[in-house]
């Protein structure tokens, strides 16, 4: 994967050239004349990444799956990856706005990290690049499990100027005179079981302060998942480190999900139960949280049929999210900018090697920090829209 260096590639063309020019030319219209476009630069051919065009249409969305593969940006060794759009669009095909059933969270063009991270990631904020890697360096490591994720789960988060913030001895809240901004994609499947049996789960993290950190990767992040209640909680701890165990970043952002459409039952033999059988159960749900939604699923007890649990009447849909931007410590000083490393962060590298991701650090060293307050950010807007619904 190249980072900051613009190249024009011509790859050979693997998918129908109706398609490739829809998504070459594609503009979402929801874009504003103060936003980048989310465009792939139209003198490009590219090959599409796995993960391209694996999402359909379910019964109740209107938008066709290859309007749904127009949105799509030119990410790392220049193919195309799917990337953001809105949940409810115009269809040209006929003049009416049309719903996709899912949503990818924040818009990153509001970002002020976007343009620096879309032009480092090779066009745009890509979905799926950790897994094209992972495919790269197992083709060249023999033994190496690849892996790849659903397309619904890539969820976009950001802040901008955020103050950072340091721990007291009584709890109170104090500058440390550090601003930054951040942002985030990870997948985060709130509708499956997956989450259940694997913890690896495709994290683009990225930070820019006025101290000079700067951080930019693409992992597969260890995530610990954990629930209570209707509240999930997903906690990251990743790092960039050398074969020697030399430690060049860390960085350890949590993210919760407030509505998921499923959760953990051990008593079932694939572990998976939906939320929204909860609400027509013989005993009443015990959280003030869980007993509102389920009012609304039942309007109010007199739906007594229940509702499928991708039915966009549930209101557990996972569209309701919220992410904490905790620690970032960087250990570069005077060391590269650009860093490869496989996908998981490993074996770092000033030298790219096959199925290597290119990760950008500062040349800096942040340690002198003092422990930072966690910050939180997106509960107050849960990215419901119509349409969505679970898988999502």
């Amino acid at each position: 994967m190249l980072c900051n260096r613009p190249v024009r590639i011509a790859l050979r063309l693997k998918i129908p050239l109706a398609l490739a020019v829809a998504a070459l030319l594609a503009v979402p219209p929801s874009s504003a004349a103060a936003k980048p476009r989310l465009t792939v630069a139209p003198e490009v051919t590219a090959a599409p990444a796995k993960s391209l065009g694996i999402w359909s249409p379910s019964r109740f969305d209107s938008c066709p799956a290859a309007l749904h593969n127009r949105y799509a940006t030119r990410g790392p060794g220049g193919k195309l990856y799917p990337g953001w759009h809105s949940p409810v669009v115009r269809n040209p095909a006929t003049g009416r706005r049309c719903t996709f059933g899912h949503e990818h969270g924040r818009d990153p063009r509001g970002s002020d990290l976007y343009r620096w991270a879309a032009r480092h990631l090779g066009g745009g904020i890509p979905f799926g690049a950790a897994s094209e890697a992972l495919d790269a360096y197992a083709a060249a490591n023999p033994g190496t499990t690849t892996r790849h994720e659903d397309h619904v789960g890539h969820k976009i988060e950001w802040q901008n100027d955020v103050r950072l913030l340091r721990r007291t001895r009584t709890d109170a809240r104090r500058p440390i005179g550090v601003t930054c901004d951040f942002l985030t994609k990870l997948h985060q499947g709130s509708h499956s079981p997956d989450a259940f049996a694997n913890n690896a789960h495709e994290l683009i993290y990225a930070v820019r302060c006025d101290d000079g950190t700067r951080l930019l990767t693409t992992t597969f992040a260890r995530i610990s998942l954990k629930s209570r209640g209707l509240l999930e909680t997903w906690a990251s701890s990743n790092r960039i480190a050398t074969p020697t165990g030399r430690r060049i970043a860390s960085w350890n952002p949590s993210f919760s999900v407030l509505d998921p459409a499923r959760y953990r039952d051990p008593a079932l033999p694939s572990g998976l139960a939906r939320t929204i059988d909860v609400c027509w159960a013989p005993s009443p749900p015990r959280s003030i949280a869980l007993r509102s939604a389920c009012d609304r699923a039942t309007a109010y007890g007199t739906r007594t049929t229940p509702l499928p649990f991708d039915d966009p009447r549930s209101p557990f849909t996972g569209a309701h999210r919220e992410t904490y931007f905790n620690q970032t410590t960087i250990t570069n000083r005077k060391g590269p900018r650009r860093w490869y490393t496989d996908p998981y962060g490993r074996s770092a590298s000033p030298k790219p090697f096959p199925g290597a991701l290119c990760q950008l650090v500062s040349p800096a060293n942040n340690t002198n920090r003092p422990a930072l307050q966690s910050q939180s950010f997106g509960a107050e807007r849960p990215y419901s829209a119509r349409g969505v619904h679970a898988p999502n």
